[in-house]
């Protein structure tokens, strides 16, 4: 890994943590899964369904990812 100051690491690894304590809090923990398989299909689909295309993100200015993605290749678009 390359060398990042501390207060840059911090902020790359609170955005993984954030994530991964709302996909056990808001999935995880709320449905049982009976087989590895079942959980693998679950978590992709809370991610890929709801969590980019339906759950709105503080960070982001309330956006859910879909739409600051496609605001942000709006704007590239424009400036090129």
């Amino acid at each position: 890994m390359l060398s990042l100051p501390l207060d840059i690491y911090r902020s790359i690894n609170a955005a993984a943590e954030s994530f991964w304590a709302t996909l056990k809090k808001e999935f995880i923990h709320l449905h049982p899964f009976d087989t590895v398989k079942r959980l693998r299909a679950g978590v992709f689909e809370y991610i890929e369904i709801y969590y980019n295309r339906r759950r709105i993100h503080s960070t982001i200015g309330y956006l859910t990812p879909v739409e600051f993605e496609a605001q942000f290749d709006r704007r590239g678009a424009r400036a090129a």
